[in-house]
């Protein structure tokens, strides 16, 4: 669900202000299971249309409000596009089913959620073992 709504600031700027609410699926990073992530939050956008020569100059002496315009070639403004933006900004860098997710083994791929493995009871045979009997 989103709600937008805009509001004219100017003669050639809009603020679009809006709320995005969706629940989309995630592959978790550690167990490669899909899981449901909730993305519910606010945004604000200006927009300017690119009717003046200035903005080169403007650009060069811009403050951090300036900075954070888009700047329009044509008077339309693409909703999917600002909406989509928004989703993925929302989105967590790493994305986990559970804090406590166990992930997947290392040697035999098991998700370690749903069952354990016997991969942790065999031996494994450390890389340095060499190294241990040229030292006696």
């Amino acid at each position: 669900v989103a709600e937008c709504s805009l509001e004219r600031k100017g003669e050639s700027k809009v603020a679009l202000q809006g709320k995005v609410d969706v629940e989309i699926l995630l592959p978790c990073d550690r167990c490669l299971c899909w899981y449901p992530f909730r993305v519910d939050t606010a945004f604000q956008v200006l927009f300017a249309l690119d009717n003046d020569e200035a903005w080169q100059v403007k650009a060069l002496e811009s403050i951090p409000s300036d900075l954070e315009t888009e700047v329009l070639t044509e008077p339309v403004i693409d909703l999917d596009d600002v909406l989509r933006q928004q989703v993925y900004l929302a989105l967590p860098v790493k994305s986990l089913c559970s804090p406590s997710c166990a992930g997947l083994c290392l040697q035999c791929g098991t998700n370690l959620n749903e069952t354990t493995c016997e991969c942790s009871k065999i031996g494994k045979k450390s890389p340095f073992a060499a190294l241990a009997q040229l030292k006696k």
